[in-house]
């Protein structure tokens, strides 16, 4: 069943009553973030001319070295923003603010800037061959005296980027808020940023006009200090509230007939009275264990009864993990890939061309002048190489995604992809085409276009197989050989 997502009024209710309960909190976390942003940039600066001095004599080993401190400032400005998303997902799930918050996320930094560059390179792999071709009907078609048939299908085509780039748009934001909330590896963040998009087109769509309806409105807030101030909390809280409605319309709800029973404790013999315990020192906090069951933030040993709170179900608001029915099972791989420094070597060309293949073509063209190498033998080796070096690491990426993932099937399909802070992406039994037997596990195959695109693999064991098959055959789904 589709879940209900809210209204525009309604995204505007919700971000105006958390910014104006916290304006304070907000406020801070602004200008804090602002002063890191400045305090790096000028270390930027100052670098960049120092290597300028430095390597004056030396124009390619300047670029070189100029893109590899270009990139560890892109990777602080990553920190600083992971650490301002979680923020202000605290505050709009009803946690007491805590800037700590805004400095302590750099465990996150590998897996977002995994993500954040395999959106670029797939968003670069798909969208420069679109670009040849529309820029190849613009050039043929142009004539300085009758510019007009160029004009229109100029325009022409970028109506049809901005009806394209849209909902892409709403995924790939999504996708980064997937790695950052719910820590989702790159993979899996990319395939909920899709799953996002489809089925909610015209919702994204009216959310978008009415973002940026709210960027011009605070465009004029935006040319007094204040105002920018006031603006980028509140459009913030906007985007926030979106991903948040969007996340919950595709993550799997477990069904089956319950959860499991829980044991009744057994009876324990009756204990002797004991002495009184003695007063409370002097100095000591009144009431530092009986409230510290109340208090999310104290550590589990100072708790006195209820369940040990997950950083998921304190620090960010979030529900505890759902409990699996008693007809449910989970499926997890018995040694997770770890993929994470392989996928950064691969890239570690990509970062010193400045993440870009004709910047890469750039340096070979300069590098084949110098070596005596024909000058576009150079530039197609560089565009090429730092090509190869992207579908590498996309390759190595979707490799490891297919050994970590984590399954879970249920009466109401299966769920894929989940961790400790996300149930999971849901597939219907009748999303199903078909299964295969495979050294991994039961690879599933899809109905329709994500068929060609996505096959999820089910990590089980023989005896887990043999279960799991019967469940599959039993929902009328066909085995392909």
């Amino acid at each position: 069943m589709k879940r209900y997502l809210p209204g525009p009024s309604e995204i505007l209710d919700r971000s105006w009553k958390v910014f104006s309960e916290h304006l304070g909190p907000m406020l801070g976390a602004v200008l804090i973030g602002i002063g890191i942003f400045i305090a790096f940039y000028i270390v930027l600066l100052i670098t960049m001319f120092g290597l300028m001095f430095l390597f004056r004599g030396n124009q390619m080993v300047f670029q070189l070295v100029n893109n590899a401190v270009t990139g560890v400032f892109t990777v602080a400005v990553l920190w600083a923003y992971i650490g301002y998303a979680r923020f202000n997902l605290e505050i709009m799930r009803g946690a007491e603010p805590n800037l700590m918050t805004l400095f302590n996320q750099y465990r996150l930094i590998p897996n977002y800037f995994l993500t954040n560059a395999l959106v670029t390179m797939v968003s670069f792999l798909a969208f420069t061959p679109l670009v040849a071709l529309a820029a190849g009907p613009v050039a043929a078609l142009w004539d300085p005296n009758n510019p007009l048939p160029a004009v229109g299908v100029g325009v022409l085509t970028f109506l049809v980027g901005v009806v394209v780039l849209v909902p892409l748009s709403a995924a790939m934001v999504m996708s980064a808020l997937f790695t950052i909330d719910r820590e989702l590896d790159p993979v899996a963040s990319v395939i909920a940023g899709l799953r996002t998009v489809r089925g909610n087109i015209g919702w994204i769509y009216t959310m978008f006009f009415l973002l940026v309806a709210a960027y011009l409105a605070s465009s004029v807030l935006m040319c007094t200090g204040i105002g920018a101030l006031l603006a980028i909390p509140f459009m913030t809280l906007m985007g926030l509230h979106c991903y948040e409605a969007l996340a919950s319309s595709i993550e799997a709800e477990l069904v089956g007939e319950g959860p499991a029973p829980t044991p009744e404790p057994e009876p324990q013999p009756a204990e002797e009275p004991s002495a009184p315990e003695p007063a409370q020192e002097v100095g000591a906090p009144v009431g530092a264990v009986e409230d510290a069951g109340d208090n999310p933030y104290a550590p589990p040993s100072a708790k006195v009864e209820g369940p040990i709170q997950t950083r998921g179900s304190s620090l960010l608001g979030r529900p505890a993990p759902e409990p699996l029915p008693v007809d449910a099972h989970r499926y997890r791989p018995e040694a997770p890939a770890k993929v994470t420094k392989v996928a950064i070597v691969c890239l570690i060309p990509w970062i010193l061309a400045g993440g870009n293949p004709f910047s890469g073509a750039v340096i070979g063209f300069t590098l084949g002048r110098m070596l005596g190498f024909p000058s576009w033998a150079g530039a197609v080796a560089g565009f090429g190489g730092l090509t190869l070096c992207g579908v590498a690491a996309i390759v190595v990426l979707l490799l490891g995604h297919r050994g970590r993932r984590e399954v879970i099937v249920d009466q109401a399909g299966i769920a894929v992809d989940g961790n400790t802070f996300w149930t999971g992406v849901r597939l219907r039994w009748d999303e199903l085409r078909g299964f295969r037997i495979s050294p991994r596990g039961v690879e599933l195959y899809l109905q329709g276009a994500w068929g060609w695109i996505w096959r999820p693999v089910v990590p089980t064991r023989e005896r887990e197989t043999h279960d799991l098959v019967e469940k599959l055959e039993g929902h009328g789904i066909m085995r392909i050989a």
